[in-house]
């Protein structure tokens, strides 16, 4: 087969590339790139240690654009990285040694803690070999850097006009414990003194929720019941604090959130059954548990959002009832 540019340090570089923004490596694509000059820099010289990759329209086309520059780019755009960890020119010999392939989504900050939390900090943290042999002042750094970068972007870009309502970035919160974390972070943070007690009676009144979710994987499924019963009642009290307003966009995210997690340890729980090969009437017992948190996830959050909360007198519920939709899909 022959090389699609003649190249194959460049056939590596364009084809990762194209595969990873779901281009078809063409001929055009091929020759175009094969001369690019940030692509022979980036090869040739053992000064360059950077390539970037974009993807973008061009003329009703999608096309790649390459730069020995990293620039992030703008709201959801992706961006794909070469980079060397040696000064070297890259030969046949080297290229899958010394170039390594990283790829940035949203923002670098996001990036960057996704890839700590996901990828390094379990293994530098919590892998037998790994852990063991790791300064425990370096894991308490990246455990110190993964809390401050989950920080910034909980807290989003806030203007001064929204700061009070703290919208954040809700799309960071993926567990109850990043809330509660959201809202700790808040109440220590250099602020208003009202802002810090509102956050500060947000915080408190997830503690519940949270210590409750700690737990999660030891449990039985069918002990989950008990925890949406206690889910319900921290929900309503944070709803009807009295001296504060709980966002109701916050709301409907943290129950959504609830309701993902709850299908994951449903998940977790049910791998261990062998669906096809069990006694009939255990397995569907588990299946029947599993159905049942379900639909108690789902009407806690009809009651809350349709009865309960559209006719509090200080907090009422706005808008149509809320419905966890992942959960309802499950």
């Amino acid at each position: 087969m022959p090389f699609a540019t003649g190249d194959e340090r460049k056939d590596f570089v364009v084809i990762t590339a194209a595969n990873y923004f779901g281009l078809t490596p063409t001929e055009e694509i091929c020759v175009m790139l094969s001369n690019d000059i940030n692509l022979n820099n980036f090869l040739d010289d053992a000064s360059c240690f950077t390539l970037s990759a974009v993807a973008h329209e061009s003329q009703s086309r999608m096309q790649m654009t390459l730069d020995t520059r990293i620039v992030p780019r703008e709201g959801k755009e992706k961006l794909l990285v070469f980079f060397k960890i040696r000064p070297e020119v890259i030969t046949l010999e080297n290229l899958h040694e010394n170039v390594f392939v990283s790829s940035m989504v949203d923002s670098p900050i996001s990036s960057l803690y996704h890839t700590i939390q996901k990828v390094f900090a379990p293994v530098l943290l919590k892998d037998d070999k790994w852990s063991y042999n790791f300064d425990p002042k370096l894991q308490e750094l990246i455990t110190q850097l993964e809390s401050g970068l989950q920080s910034v972007l909980q807290k989003g870009d806030q203007s001064v006009n929204n700061k009070t309502e703290f919208s954040g970035n809700i799309a960071e919160i993926m567990s109850p414990e990043d809330e509660m974390q959201f809202w700790s972070n808040v109440a220590n943070s250099v602020g208003r003194k009202d802002e810090k007690e509102k956050a500060t009676a947000f915080w408190y009144a997830l503690e519940p929720l949270v210590k409750d979710f700690r737990s999660l994987d030891s449990i039985f499924l069918a002990d989950v019941d008990e925890i949406l019963e206690t889910t319900h009642n921290t929900l309503d009290d944070l709803w009807k604090l009295d001296d504060f307003i709980y966002p109701q966009q916050r709301m409907e995210h943290l129950m959504d959130v609830i309701g993902n997690t709850l299908a994951r340890f449903i998940q977790n729980k049910l791998k261990s059954i062998n669906l096809w090969e069990e006694v009939y009437v255990q397995v569907e017992e588990q299946l029947n548990q599993a159905i049942r948190a379900c639909k108690k996830w789902k009407v806690t959050c009809d009651r809350l959002t349709s009865l309960y909360w559209p006719n509090h007198p200080s907090h009422q519920w706005k808008g149509k009832p809320f419905y966890p939709k992942y959960t309802q899909n499950f």
